[in-house]
């Protein structure tokens, strides 16, 4: 009997998306490896991967991304031409581990490996799926939180995989639950401990992202929904960040206007067009896969949201944190600093949720008001804006968060919200009229 295991995994992780697909199939068959014939690699055909040696047959739909020979030898630092028969027999004899498949579904919650190790050179005798299971419990806790999670638990079951019966391990950390399923309105890092639904920017970049590229249709109509529905309004009362900003602007100290940093506006539109959409699209690795690029390089929220409050909580994590962590908390550090003098920076200038919500401010039901009939033009409202909106001249204007201000600072009550279809265009006849008389 061959004093190698061939332990396969499939492997939920603890990234929760928002994304709807197809299925993943698997199908094929596992068997004990019992021909003590010379040693031989698995081979991927059609999206099969066979290995006659070990015994191993899996079938992988068109749903998942298969590593080919060059990028399973990188996985252990070889190159392509290091990868055949020969090589790798070595490597088993002096107890290495390697990967002879590594497969994962385009979403990116599953992975499928085989991982190859010459357990009985190791431990001095074969062991079965359940001592392997129990030996990896006992460790899961120390390498999962080395890794980055936290609040881990972990349980041995059984699952049913290619046609048979095996041992596994189920573990968790952050909360998974169908909330999860369920896009937020505002931004809202997954990373946080505390949350409970999915941030509809990481969702989205995750699904157009994957290996296979694929519009997100349930995201999208998601936020259009939402935009149809209130606009900024989002923005103004349901987002935590934007809340966040605002309690940051209330700390006592001089103030300073955006009115003349105007153009600024637009860069937000750029973000959601370049680092939302282009760049995880086409800027992609060796796997097909791009990176949710807005999430990693500039929210600030992930690093408020999920990146202190894990690290302060884990030391584990703490010793991981690099230059990446290093120019995210430098961008969260200066829209702190910016929001106690300037009134939501980020949400003027950077936020692709707020300028994707920003186009529908014109057509949302909910909108803001301006009864010519009562309005004097004193510009008391224009002055309470804190968005640099003059509201009797644009009451929906893509800039407009629907805060209330001013409505409160009109003398006269000329100013109000509204909601529901409808025009304006029987008020302003009419204030012309009684202006002629």
């Amino acid at each position: 009997m061959k004093k190698l295991i061939a332990v396969l995994l499939a492997v939920c992780t603890v990234f929760a998306l928002c994304a709807c697909g197809a299925g993943k199939g698997i199908g094929g068959s596992v068997t004990s490896g019992e021909d003590d014939s010379s040693f031989q690699l698995g081979t991927i055909n059609g999206g099969v991967y066979e290995n006659s040696y070990l015994g191993v047959g899996i079938s992988l739909d068109d749903s998942w991304s298969i590593y080919d020979e060059e990028q399973l030898a990188q996985l252990i630092g070889w190159t392509a031409d290091q990868y055949d028969d020969e090589k790798y027999a070595e490597q088993i004899e002096n107890a290495d581990l390697f990967y002879d498949l590594f497969a994962s579904a385009n979403d990116g919650l599953v992975s499928v490996n085989v991982v190859i190790q010459n357990l009985g050179l190791l431990y001095g005798t074969v062991m079965d799926e359940d001592k392997i299971v129990d030996m990896t419990l006992e460790q899961m806790d120390e390498q999962l939180q080395s890794a980055g999670f936290s609040d881990i638990s972990a349980e041995k079951i059984t699952v049913d995989f290619a046609g048979a019966e095996h041992t596994g391990i189920k573990y968790s950390s952050l909360y998974q639950g169908a909330g999860k399923t369920v896009c937020v309105p505002g931004l809202n890092c997954y990373s946080c401990p505390a949350a409970s639904g999915a941030c509809p920017i990481g969702a989205f970049q995750a699904v157009v992202g994957s290996s296979k590229f694929s519009f997100s249709y349930y995201i999208t109509g998601f936020l259009i929904l939402l935009g149809v529905l209130l606009g900024r309004f989002i923005c103004g009362f349901l987002c935590p960040f934007g809340w966040f900003q605002e309690l940051l602007h209330k700390i006592p100290t001089k103030k300073l206007s955006t009115k003349k940093l105007k153009p600024l506006t637009y860069l937000k539109y750029a973000v959601l067009l370049v680092m939302v959409f282009l760049l995880p699209a086409f800027l992609v690795n060796d796997v097909g896969m791009g990176d949710p690029f807005f999430c990693k390089y500039l929210c600030p929220q992930g690093v408020l949201e999920g990146a202190i409050p894990l690290s302060l909580a884990n030391s584990g994590i703490r010793a991981a944190l690099g230059s990446l962590f290093t120019w995210k908390f430098s961008i969260l550090l200066a829209v702190i600093v910016l929001s106690v003098v300037f009134y939501r920076p980020f949400c003027k200038w950077l936020c692709p949720l707020g300028a994707f919500y920003a186009l529908f401010n014109r057509v949302s039901l909910f909108q803001i008001k301006v009864d010519k009939n009562k309005c004097v033009s004193c510009g008391k409202c224009a002055k309470a804006c804190k968005m640099d909106v003059d509201v009797t001249k644009t009451p929906n204007h893509t800039e407009c968060i629907r805060c209330g201000m001013c409505i409160h600072a009109c003398p006269t009550g000329a100013v109000c919200f509204r909601y529901g279809f409808g025009s304006d265009k029987k008020t302003e006849k009419t204030a012309e009229t009684s202006k002629k008389e």
